[in-house]
């Protein structure tokens, strides 16, 4: 547009095509053990990289331990060595997974009762628009993009996260409000976008 471009010929499209959400997807031995042994589980895609703020995720695991005793955290993501070395001891209440195939990063979403993205900074986060498609409430900080149905609290205030989380736990609604994601697949305006530009 600061080039001059006409804002009819801009189109801004998702890069998100929907998830599988078949039943048959895998579910790790590990996750499965873990869901069984820990109610409410959340859920975070994450490395050490200090944006993803694992060290948030870990106090609000502390603050909500009193009244939420059984809670757990998985942690997904690459580098599993560098999460261990980083935070050892890993409360027990945390499952660091590592990497896992992305099957297995959906199957384990679907066992979640909220999933968290307290970056620091972000873009259009895909494993947000994930979670939300699998009709998973979503607690995110506020920055970067958030499609609508995310929960957002301002990033790094431990009290508005803490905040959020109770209030998605809370709300037997929150499953609901978000399936819509899914429906608005942005395949049809990527396939439009390409015959204008091939005419």
């Amino acid at each position: 547009l600061q080039c001059g471009v006409s804002g009819d010929k801009v189109s801004i499209v998702p890069g998100f095509l929907g998830v599988d959400a078949s039943p048959a997807l895998s579910i790790p031995d590990m996750v499965r053990d873990f869901v069984d042994s820990h109610e409410p589980v959340f859920g975070a895609t994450a490395s050490v990289d200090p944006e993803y703020g694992i060290p948030l995720m870990l106090a609000l695991l502390e603050r909500l331990y009193s009244t939420y005793p059984r809670l757990g955290l998985i942690l997904m993501g690459p580098n599993l060595d560098a999460v261990r070395s980083q935070y050892e001891p890993l409360p027990g209440n945390v499952l660091a997974t590592g990497p896992l195939p992305h099957a297995s990063v959906i199957g384990t979403m679907q066992q979640l009762h909220v999933f968290l993205r307290p970056t620091h900074f972000d873009g259009d986060s895909i494993s947000v628009r994930e979670a939300l498609a699998l009709n998973i409430p979503v607690v995110a900080s506020q920055v970067g993009f958030r499609p609508p149905g995310v929960t957002l609290f301002p990033a790094g205030n431990l009290e508005a996260f803490v905040a959020a989380v109770d209030t998605v736990l809370h709300d037997n609604t929150s499953r609901t409000d978000t399936s819509g994601c899914q429906e608005h697949s942005p395949r049809e305006r990527l396939t439009k976008v390409y015959n204008q530009l091939f005419q």
